[in-house]
């Protein structure tokens, strides 16, 4: 290293963590070397990040100067803890974080989309998919530290367009999937079942949890909810949201195939710990979508449908529920399958513009991330010719850390 660069060095306002990330780097461990690193000159790469210098938008370097910082992992019960009593110094303190955060979270979700593989970092959604998060990226960039209530209640207001913009994605990813499929046909080599993008997936959408957690929460903070610490509801009872998710999965399943299975709940209905609830419903609703569906399809002609049971169950660390149908089961070979984004068992049907019950393969791959962002699960276990369990576990106590990739 020169000592002008040196110099820079020693002036940058994160030297133990540049320092740290640049070890890091140079070792070669974790981090593939892109072809275009031996373009940047540590002069260059340096003065771009001293204190004095910010990043002017469109720098490249700024991206991959975040991507390459270390995230921050929560608890639930640390996200509870901080926003029990929010005041104007818990917001401020708040959003200092989040403009830390943040753009180390997006920068590196920008890295993975370029580095999607099989092309699909080049079809037509994910080029604008990248966009989206590199436009997210320069927002949060351009402001300075935030100082006062003025400064953060406009940084609020940065977060809350983010979320909007943002609530597309993985309307995004899918139609990207498609195009993918459709690009590979034209071309005459269609996409192989071995070309599995799931790690890829998984990564980018843990993240994505994890992104619309941190500013759903700061957000959330400023409006009074009773029982909530943001989105954090703070005696989360799984059999209401259960009942809501039935309900709506119910009323799909009678719109598409005119009748639904009966859900016959069981077990500890008294069960309740702090969680954030639109995330038992998603899984749930996902789950129960599914199993209505199965047994639709397989007992549409009987006199009565065979119900699809919950059982609710509570140990020392974990809460697991378990969904129970009737619906023919999944066969062996398709098992490893299910978690892919692109399967789906069934076709995705015209509507007249009624929620489809099935066909675009996320669902379930989701499902289990939801479950695994706090340190729960999601298995199945089926019975080809019977049915499908599905066994949902999730973390009671809130003290495991984000599970960031």
């Amino acid at each position: 290293r020169s000592s002008a660069a040196s110099d820079v060095y020693k002036r940058q306002e994160y030297g133990a963590t540049l320092r740290s990330d640049m070890a890091f780097l140079l070792s070669g461990r974790g981090f593939r070397k892109p072809k275009a690193w031996s373009l940047i000159s540590p002069r260059t790469f340096f003065v771009s990040f001293s204190k004095n210098s910010k990043p002017q938008k469109g720098d490249k370097n700024a991206i991959l100067f975040s991507a390459l910082k270390h995230q921050t992992p929560l608890t639930l019960r640390e996200l509870l803890e901080f926003g029990q009593e929010p005041s104007k110094w818990t917001f401020l303190m708040s959003a200092q974080f989040l403009q830390r955060e943040l753009p180390i979270r997006i920068a590196k979700r920008v890295r993975e989309l370029e580095r999607l593989p099989h092309g699909l970092a080049n079809v037509p959604s994910i080029i604008r998919l990248i966009a989206l998060y590199t436009h997210s990226f320069w927002e949060l960039m351009e402001f300075d530290e935030i100082k006062t209530e003025v400064e953060e209640q406009r940084f609020t207001t940065v977060l809350e367009k983010i979320l909007e913009a943002h609530s597309t994605v993985r309307e995004h990813i899918a139609d990207g999937l498609q195009e993918l499929v459709e690009q590979k046909k034209l071309e005459g080599k269609p996409l192989s079942e071995r070309a599995d993008l799931r790690p890829y997936l998984d990564s980018f959408y843990l993240t994505r949890i994890g992104l619309r957690l941190l500013a759903g929460q700061h957000v959330k903070l400023h409006s009074k909810n009773e029982g909530y610490v943001g989105i954090i509801q703070r005696e989360c009872y799984p059999i209401k949201i259960a009942k809501e998710a039935a309900e709506d999965a119910a009323d799909m399943c009678r719109l598409n195939y005119g009748e639904a299975p009966k859900v016959i709940f069981l077990g500890d209905q008294s069960i309740h710990f702090p969680y954030v609830p639109s995330h038992l419903y998603y899984i749930f609703f996902e789950l129960l979508k599914n199993s209505m569906r199965a047994v639709c399809e397989i007992h549409g002609r009987a006199n009565e449908l065979p119900p699809v049971t919950m059982t609710f169950g509570e140990g020392d660390e974990f809460v697991t529920v378990k969904i129970s149908d009737q619906g023919g089961g999944i066969p062996r070979s398709a098992m490893a399958r299910v978690w892919t984004y692109a399967y789906s068992d069934a076709q995705i049907m015209e509507h007249d513009g009624r929620p489809p019950m099935a066909g675009y393969g996320h669902g379930l791959p989701f499902s289990r991330l939801y479950t695994r962002y706090f340190g729960g699960d999601l298995n199945l276990l089926s019975v080809q010719g019977f049915g499908t369990d599905a066994y949902v576990d999730i973390s009671k106590l809130g003290n495991i850390d984000e599970q960031l990739p």
